[in-house]
């Protein structure tokens, strides 16, 4: 039996990789996001620059909170019925963050949940139209804050970019609008990420800000 995930022809094209990532912030949010991130990927001419855009807001404006993880298990679980005859009985290992108590490797311990957590899942799902509004009850966590900020950060960086872009400044500006896609991993592997793409970006505005490395060489 093919599963569903090897029906789906993944985008060639860059207007086709955008317009697949702009389907998936439809159903990981709506319409309204889609729209956000389209707007600002089309401001961007330049093919290489667009495509970093492209690929480094969409890692921003879809980052895994609890809502998607609840859609993203209800997939799951949908996919597992449909390939898996007779009753399937699914246990959800979770780590919900008003459950206290970490593990060995000192991450949030997970837990095992019945069947009865997909409720709770679709329950969810319907409710991530909240995220990132005052009525979001995850949003106060410092992670969600962050995760806020850095999409703010990104969108004043990119219009930073349009402003000063040049050929000369070209090459700072696509390594810095794909700079998101370097934050990887979990806890201290993802806080030591972060810092290093925090120096990197710093460098980078720097360079757009002087007129790019271009103008620096030739002024030495």
């Amino acid at each position: 039996r093919v599963l569903a995930s090897e029906t789906v022809e993944k985008p060639r094209s860059l207007r086709e990789r955008i317009a697949f990532r702009e389907a998936h912030l439809r159903a990981y949010q709506s319409g309204r996001l889609a729209r956000r991130y389209r707007r600002l990927v089309e401001r961007f001419e330049d093919p290489f620059l667009r495509a970093a855009v492209a690929k480094g807001y969409h890692k921003l404006l879809a980052y895994k909170d609890e809502y998607e993880v609840a859609r993203l298990h209800l997939d799951t679980a949908a996919k597992a019925r449909a390939e898996f005859e007779g009753d399937l009985e699914i246990t959800w290992h979770l780590a919900p963050p008003f459950l206290k108590g970490r593990g060995a490797d000192g991450r949030p311990r997970k837990r095992a949940f019945g069947p009865w957590m997909e409720q709770g899942f679709r329950l969810l799902a319907t409710l991530r139209r909240l995220r990132g509004t005052p009525f979001d009850p995850f949003g106060w966590q410092v992670e969600r804050r962050r995760e806020r900020a850095a999409i703010r950060r990104y969108e004043a960086d990119m219009e930073e970019v349009l402003a000063r872009l040049s050929p000369a400044t070209l090459t700072a500006a696509t390594a810095l609008a794909e700079l998101p896609l370097s934050v990887r991993g979990f806890g201290p592997v993802r806080a030591e990420a972060e810092r290093a793409a925090d120096d990197k970006r710093a460098a980078l505005l720097a360079e757009i800000r002087a007129g790019g490395a271009a103008l620096d060489t030739a002024a030495e």
